[in-house]
């Protein structure tokens, strides 16, 4: 999340909002399970929809930044736009009633799967207005001359 800050700016903050709610919800989750109270479960499954939910919306905005900056080909990010969409419906399916979440993750799932392997293979592309060179992390000092 923080870093797509630094590579995206500004459009990252509503996908870090995001898995911050994620991590937030999973976290309750997981201390309802501890508590193991009669109600736990429904409580439980609940959370985790929900921070599916906070997840899928979150991502939707990232694909977007890393589309509009072209930071992956259009059509990678399309695909995770779609993916994101259809995961985060899911999950509300899955509030509902209806068992279909499983099925709808598949399309951001193999997003995932796929933008991993392109981050691995060739990084992101070098980001106009930072002086050719690729965002360092945070800590590592530049090599370059300033």
């Amino acid at each position: 999340g923080v870093l797509a800050l630094r590579v995206v700016g500004a459009a990252g903050v509503p996908y870090l909002v995001g898995r911050a709610g994620e991590a937030a919800l999973l976290a309750v989750g997981a201390v309802f399970v501890l508590v193991r109270a009669p109600f736990a479960d429904d409580v439980v499954d609940l959370t985790y929809q929900v921070a599916m939910v906070s997840l899928g919306l979150g991502s939707l905005t990232f694909c977007a930044a890393l589309r509009r900056n072209g930071l992956v080909p259009s059509w990678l990010a399309m695909w995770g736009l779609a993916g994101y969409a259809v995961f985060a419906l899911g999950a509300v399916a899955e509030i509902l009633g209806y068992a279909v979440g499983i099925a709808l993750s598949v399309p951001g799932g193999l997003f995932e799967v796929t933008f991993g392997a392109l981050l691995l293979v060739r990084g992101l592309p070098l980001r106009p207005g930072r002086g050719g060179r690729r965002p360092e992390p945070a800590g590592v000092a530049s090599a370059a001359p300033v």
